[in-house]
């Protein structure tokens, strides 16, 4: 890399005398002698054992069994809150917002649904009173 900026260097040299491409080599070669110099001072700041793994890292891409490490990362899988699986509120709360005893036993939780028994369109409690009734839309709890 060293001896890319010498050429560098000597080119900007050589056709600063020509007038008609002057300005826009020369801002060309500044630009690729400002990254070189970016480039070497980030190595500088880099210890033996962060340039080692980097090289063996860009060996390891390069051959065929090389594992690259996009591979081996995955993104999160995105969690989808299922009816039933949470606690979607009382049952006035689904009552209000479903009003259908099928729609409604799907997002009762476990303990919710243990609560409650479901015979001829309406819901019974563990002691027999009507809780809700579907035709007529009432909640008596």
């Amino acid at each position: 890399m060293a001896n890319r900026v010498r050429d560098v260097i000597k080119t900007v040299r050589r056709d600063y005398s020509k007038d008609d491409i002057k300005n826009e080599r020369i801002e060309r070669y500044q630009h690729e002698l400002k990254e070189a110099n970016e480039y070497f001072e980030q190595e500088k700041e880099k210890s033996e054992a962060q340039k080692t793994h980097e090289r063996y890292r860009r060996k390891q891409k390069g051959t065929e069994e090389g594992v690259s490490l996009e591979d081996l990362i995955k993104p999160a899988k995105k969690v989808v809150e299922r009816p039933g699986t949470y606690f979607h509120g009382p049952l006035k709360k689904l009552v209000e917002e479903f009003g259908d005893i099928k729609t409604i036993t799907s997002y009762m939780t476990m303990g919710q649904i243990t609560k409650y028994s479901e015979k001829d369109g309406c819901l019974y409690d563990r002691d027999g009173k009507m809780v809700y009734n579907e035709e007529t839309q009432e909640c008596f709890e």
